[in-house]
């Protein structure tokens, strides 16, 4: 399972091949399981989710 550096680590790299820039993280909520990294393009921005609570068969 990818660990929270990872998945910021992993925002970064998507960022940088696709010439965007991380703009913030939002780290997972009361009633969410999931963290969202945001990438910022000059018109738009794009949200990368990281869902924490996955079984080993991936569902």
């Amino acid at each position: 399972m990818l660990e929270e550096k990872e998945f910021r680590k992993v925002c970064y790299e998507a960022a940088r091949r696709t010439r965007g820039q991380v703009a913030r993280f939002v780290p997972c909520e009361a009633g969410r399981n999931f963290d969202t990294g945001e990438i910022a393009y000059d018109h738009r921005t794009v949200a990368v989710v990281w869902t924490q609570e996955w079984d080993e068969d991936g569902r």
